[in-house]
């Protein structure tokens, strides 16, 4: 097969999978619970974040929207599970069922639980109820099928994202606040500087 004949049917599988969303997807009580879920816990985070804290808790989101995303496409495309209904057609970040969702969840814990001990067993509670719970209502729903996957990988998964998330926006924070400091060092001595001449 050439290139011009894959293109080609990749043009055509687009444009089947964008009209079957339009026709049998978009607007249906699925799609408006995908919609409802994810802007709901996206509404709260805004909500419930530290004012104090604002860039913190955004690192920590979208590091967690990009370790999510890049999971749970790879999860796609090697067929583990997919989406029968899509928020976007043409997004396959935007397809999974909690694209905003789980992201919130692990900036709010990153935010309420500073401690590792802490944060580590709120982390294995959110996996527990997001795997065993929140997966298999999805499924019932048929919002989410699992092809090749099971409750248990994802509890897995869902443990280390969030601990992979607080260690990243940890060592950002602190590479943060080191550099303010010597920038406060710099700025103090040209102060003095200037005093002295």
């Amino acid at each position: 097969m050439t290139q011009n004949e894959m293109e080609s049917m990749q043009s055509q599988l687009n444009s089947l999978n964008t009209s079957h969303w339009y026709n049998h997807e978009l607007f249906t009580s699925n799609w408006w619970i995908i919609l409802l879920f994810n802007f709901v816990l996206f509404g709260l985070l805004i909500l419930l974040a530290d004012r104090r804290r604002t860039s913190t808790i955004a690192v920590a989101f979208l590091i967690a929207l990009a370790i999510v995303g890049t999971f749970d496409e790879a999860g796609t495309y090697m067929g583990r599970w997919f989406y029968p209904y899509e928020f976007l057609p043409f997004s396959a970040r935007l397809n999974a069922v909690n694209f905003l969702a789980i992201p919130s969840i692990i900036a709010l814990l990153y935010q309420w639980f500073t401690r590792w001990s802490y944060f580590l067993l709120a982390t294995v509670i959110y996996s527990v109820i997001n795997s065993y719970i929140g997966e298999p209502i999805f499924v019932h729903l048929g919002i989410y099928k699992l092809t090749n996957w099971t409750y248990t990988g994802s509890f897995l998964v869902m443990l280390l994202i969030p601990i992979v998330v607080k260690y990243l926006t940890d060592v950002i924070s602190q590479n943060r606040a080191s550099n303010k400091n010597d920038l406060d060092l710099n700025i103090n001595w040209l102060s003095r500087k200037e005093k002295i001449h």
